[in-house]
């Protein structure tokens, strides 16, 4: 069954369907991401504001009734897979941006620093000729 650990909610959407939980609110529709149930949905709690923070009431129902099986099943696993490792080089990505960015900046720093000097020498050299 389905296992809290090892799922992911990607997405959410509204229930059309009329599913209420045990709080008597409409049911969200989340996505698994278990290695048994990729990609199933199932309905939960949308949870709110308690007075110790937020409650949900622990509601679960299947809106997929159909356990994914067969290639559907290895193929959907197979995506999982890319989808994480290309997360992972866009976020090594954006760190070397960043830091080449940072170096970009302090080379400009230490740029903007050599034209002062150059000009105050510039202008010692002026001073000393007039």
């Amino acid at each position: 069954m389905f296992q809290s650990a090892n799922s992911q909610s990607v997405t959410s959407s509204d229930n059309e369907n009329g599913v209420l939980c045990y709080c008597h609110r409409p049911a969200k529709i989340v996505r698994a991401w278990t290695r048994r149930n990729p990609g199933r949905r199932f309905y939960s709690c949308i949870g709110r504001r308690g007075a110790n923070g937020w409650v949900a009431c622990k509601f679960f129902d299947w809106f997929d009734k159909e356990e994914p099986h067969g290639w559907q099943h290895v193929a959907l696993l197979e995506a999982e897979q890319t989808i994480k490792e290309q997360k992972a080089e866009i976020e090594g990505l954006k760190n070397k941006v960043r830091t080449q960015t940072r170096h970009s900046e302090n080379f400009g720093n230490s740029n903007a620093l050599v034209d002062i000097l150059k000009e105050r020498k510039e202008t010692k050299f002026l001073k000393g000729k007039c």
